[in-house]
């Protein structure tokens, strides 16, 4: 049975996750596998736990757009997205695939976050629990689906626990938030060479 903490557990949460446990969140959209991004071991157990090709990098949270500028290579598109979406947390989710900051690219955040193209995926977050996690933890925290590669959305704790219960591998515990409203996913954009493609149609458009 996976270990249940609530929301409200800030401090334990923070904890586990400096720890290099991985965890299940709420998010935006759903429930997500989460750890700490700079954490290589914590990051491999996520794919182990979803089954996912460790080719197909996971995207990472933070809490505010000077978060997202230590790790990306900042250009016109990006800051565009970012005045006109991240700075307005009644707009919705959207995330950026872009350029991740070459100062960093050998060390800092864990392969499987970085891409092998040497891209990141990142969204700043306005989830209370996200927002304030990724500030205590001061690093990003990876944010990908809890199921297992391929599976559909996850809503309610009581299904991802069922999901997991008999894999080999399984997130060490749950944040138990009750079952959330269905959502989109968050809408997915590319911004490298100073273009705007759009790679997922969420719930926002761009």
């Amino acid at each position: 049975m996976l270990k249940i903490l609530k929301p409200e557990n800030i401090t334990e949460i923070v904890l586990e996750l400096h720890r290099g446990k991985t965890t299940v969140l709420p998010s935006e959209t759903s429930y997500g596998l989460s750890c700490d991004a700079t954490n290589q071991a914590a990051v491999n157990k996520i794919f182990q736990i979803k089954g996912r090709d460790p080719k197909k990098s996971v995207l990472v949270v933070v809490d505010s757009i000077a978060e997202a500028k230590k790790y990306l290579e900042w250009n016109e598109a990006l800051d565009f997205v970012a005045q006109n979406f991240w700075d307005n947390q009644s707009v919705g989710p959207v995330t950026v695939v872009g350029q991740y900051h070459k100062k960093f690219l050998s060390k800092h955040l864990a392969q499987g976050v970085v891409s092998e193209q040497g891209t990141l995926a990142v969204r700043v977050t306005h989830h209370p629990l996200l927002k304030i996690l990724c500030q205590k933890m001061g690093r990003p925290l990876v944010s990908t689906s809890a199921n297992i590669a391929g599976g559909g959305e996850n809503y309610d704790p009581a299904e991802i626990g069922a999901q997991f219960e008999n894999s080999e591998f399984q997130p060490d515990f749950v944040v138990d938030a009750g079952v959330l409203p269905v959502a989109k996913p968050s809408t997915i954009v590319s911004v490298l060479e100073n273009k705007i493609a759009i790679l997922r149609q969420g719930e926002v458009v761009v």
